[in-house]
């Protein structure tokens, strides 16, 4: 059986969960103890700040693996893609992209496109803005733009896109 300093708690009767998730209801610290060790299992604290507090019977190795788990999926979940460009990219180099762009947006991922403009490009700034119109035009029935076609300092143009299915979310 273990008990971290964090999971003990104060209050005498307890909200108890079997290890099948069956709720047992209000019971008694020692007794919700004796079932954990009857079990050979472990009494896991899930929420403190209820009142009585929330516990569990299941094994707290598996209890923290799962939620270390969980925590890296959500991590995963906004993750910000990139893809640069150049404003004389060609249409084969152009396909690539796009696919790749909209391989990240099917898969959950948000994606910012960057086209550099390098020394006198900038004068044709229009050819980056068409491309990008293009890309959007391209992804319209599986992105939502979030915001509009910037031009920084450094001679960028940048645009993210966000897929519709985590918006709707």
């Amino acid at each position: 059986m273990k008990f971290s300093k964090k999971n003990i708690s104060e209050n005498k009767i307890i909200r108890l969960i079997d290890f099948d998730g069956k709720q047992i209801g209000l019971i008694d610290k020692n007794k919700a103890i004796i079932k954990a060790k009857e079990k050979k299992l472990d009494l896991i604290l899930l929420n403190p700040n209820l009142n009585p507090a929330v516990y569990k019977i299941g094994d707290y190795g598996k209890h923290i693996y799962n939620k270390s788990k969980n925590i890296k999926n959500i991590k995963n979940k906004n993750i910000l893609k990139e893809i640069k460009m150049n404003l004389n990219i060609k249409e084969y180099d152009y396909n690539i992209k796009l696919n790749k762009i909209i391989f990240f947006l099917k898969k959950g991922n948000k994606v910012k496109i960057t086209i550099k403009i390098k020394g006198r490009e900038i004068v044709h700034k229009n050819i980056g803005i068409e491309i990008i119109k293009k890309i959007c035009k391209s992804c319209e029935n599986i992105a939502i733009i979030e915001n509009k076609i910037k031009i920084s300092v450094n001679k960028e143009m940048n645009l993210n896109l966000i897929p519709k299915k985590k918006c709707t979310n």
